[in-house]
């Protein structure tokens, strides 16, 4: 089973602020959040943790999984945030209205993001190399990267984005069918803490 933890809040998630690679850390509400939820895992085993090594996530991961078993704790990159390039730090109504005249403009301004392609390349690569490891493994990251992994599981006519509480946990079961290919089924997103810890107990 793989558990997609969001990072907890900090002051630009606070202030409604587009919060790309800056690496803003926790905030005192999301240090509190990720202790909250420390309990939850409490002596439970995870085969793998992977977290983006931004200050926000890998805080996260660090807090929640103390008081659990774990055999690799992972940083990558491939789990950072998607670079909004200038739109970083801009409050979600000033991104939202400079989207809106950029679109009308006779030469759009480059904003200097992350190519998309290759941000869905990086996520897409973890989201397998995870789905590959036995036990409970968990990927502690961001926003973007959760949601994009949760739109490539959706069905075509589900398809759409799904917003994330920061701290909120999202599972994914993996399993291999009888050709020996990785299949990833899309479990739930946004669930709640007595969901979870069903799971854990299921796959410890």
């Amino acid at each position: 089973m793989i558990y997609l933890v969001r990072h907890g809040e900090t002051n630009w998630n606070k202030e409604g602020r587009v919060q790309g690679i800056q690496d803003i850390p926790l905030n005192m509400n999301g240090i509190k959040q990720a202790m909250d939820k420390r309990g939850l895992y409490k002596d439970h085993h995870f085969t793998h943790v992977y977290t983006s090594p931004l200050k926000r996530a890998k805080k996260t991961a660090e807090i929640i999984t103390s008081k659990s078993k774990v055999d690799n704790f992972i940083e990558t990159d491939d789990l950072i945030e998607y670079d909004f390039g200038l739109r970083d730090g801009t409050t979600l109504e000033e991104d939202a209205a400079e989207l809106q005249k950029n679109a009308q403009r006779d030469v759009p301004v480059d904003y200097h993001e992350e190519d998309q392609e290759h941000f869905i390349q990086r996520v897409a690569k973890i989201l397998v190399e995870a789905g590959q490891q036995e036990g409970n493994v968990m990927l502690v990251t961001h926003g973007a990267v959760i949601s994009t992994i949760l739109q490539m599981l959706l069905p075509q006519d589900l398809d759409h984005y799904i917003i994330l509480e920061n701290n909120s946990v999202s599972c994914i079961e993996n399993e291999f069918n009888e050709d020996g290919n990785l299949v990833l089924t899309l479990v739930g997103a946004n669930m709640k803490d007595e969901e979870i810890q069903k799971l854990l107990d299921e796959n410890d």
